[in-house]
């Protein structure tokens, strides 16, 4: 029988090794999974350790009904995860089959992207400016949200994720005369977890005092 500490590091260890996706990843391989539980009971095979064939079906029905490219490789990846260690099916991606068949994949339904609508930055500025925006100190919090947070995700070009991340309490947020420097909440994980992107600071540098002069309605220094 193993001794107590021997346990208590593999249930440490299993938990570091269950760590290596964030909470949003692991919600999503999971949404994934319980959709490939579902095939795999239409169809009549196992999902645990399946075989590849069952598999490039699965994602080429997944193509077919719509899909776009990197969608089916999401859905190998939570596939792959929920596969036990040391099977066939938990390495799938290394297999040359299946690296042929996303190429091919790639070439018989490429992905067309729509032109993007156009719109106006200065237009938006200037709606900012007026009704139902202004008077500031008149407006809801939902309008006042909104006219922050705009200018604030045009001037940073932060990810979404890093904007909800962001405090407004001290010593999350520090108002200079030149800038404002917003640094997002400590338990935050970005995208990238490394020294240099964890705990990256958001600097906002303010108008100069000539563009300050020709904001009409209320003025937003620190955008």
């Amino acid at each position: 029988m193993p001794s107590t500490d021997h346990v208590e590091d593999s249930e440490l260890i299993n938990s570091i090794i269950s760590a290596c996706h964030k909470s949003s990843t692991t919600k999503l391989y999971r949404y994934k999974w319980k959709r490939f539980l579902f095939y795999a009971a239409d169809k009549g095979f196992d999902p645990v350790n399946p075989s590849l064939t069952w598999v490039l079906q699965y994602l080429l029905h997944l193509k077919r009904s719509g899909l776009n490219l990197s969608s089916p490789c999401v859905h190998l990846s939570a596939i792959v995860a929920h596969q036990p260690p040391m099977s066939p099916a938990s390495s799938f991606f290394c297999h040359p089959r299946l690296k042929l068949f996303l190429r091919g994949l790639k070439n018989t339904f490429p992905d067309r992207k729509p032109i993007p609508l156009q719109w106006s930055l200065s237009l938006v500025l200037q709606a900012l400016q007026r009704l139902p925006f202004e008077p500031l100190a008149t407006i809801d919090l939902r309008l006042l949200t909104l006219k922050t947070v705009f200018p604030v995700a045009i001037a940073s070009a932060c990810r979404a994720s890093e904007l909800c991340a962001l405090r407004c309490d001290q010593p999350y947020l520090q108002f200079h005369r030149d800038r404002v420097v917003a640094y997002p909440d400590i338990t935050f994980l970005p995208k990238v977890v490394s020294s240099f992107h964890v705990s990256q600071p958001i600097i906002l540098p303010a108008f100069p005092p000539i563009l300050q002069q020709g904001w009409k309605g209320t003025c937003i220094p620190w955008t």
